[in-house]
């Protein structure tokens, strides 16, 4: 069963739905805040987070993920103002041990030292996405 939740606006999330086994489709551009991902610390099952061209992630937003141990599919595509500090909060969780994929498409701030982190701390990690990087460069590549 497949079971998703699209949240509109960060208002509607509550930690009354800490056992749902679900992806979390987050597709709200500019309306998703910290007390969004405060949410996220009742959804201890939650397995798949997909934060889609949010520009209001910032990498403290992330700091709730430290809490979560589930997690094996991450897809920050086009949230660029995440940095390599705020991935560096994924690499610190529970979950980091178990992450399968990793989409960091278009996030422009991240840079080597996220690759490195991610080889130190996700052994499990068999996809990477880092098109349009812009601050990857060949040594980060070349870990």
């Amino acid at each position: 069963m497949r079971l998703v939740l699209n949240i509109k606006s960060c208002g509607i999330v509550t930690r009354t739905s800490g056992s749902l086994k679900a992806k979390l489709l987050l597709a709200s551009p500019d309306f998703l805040a910290r007390s969004c991902f405060g949410a996220l610390m009742g959804l201890q099952f939650l397995n798949h987070v997909y934060i889609v061209d949010c520009l209001k992630v910032f990498d403290n937003g992330l700091k709730p993920c430290l809490t979560l141990d589930s997690l094996t599919v991450i897809n920050f595509t086009d949230c660029i103002r995440l940095t390599d500090g705020g991935i560096k909060y994924i690499c610190e969780s529970p979950s980091a041990q178990i992450i399968r994929e990793l989409t960091l498409t278009n996030c422009i701030r991240i840079g080597d030292s996220t690759i490195q982190r991610l080889l130190n701390h996700c052994p499990n990690l068999i996809y990477l996405s880092l098109a349009y990087c812009e601050n990857i460069s060949d040594i980060g590549i070349a870990c």
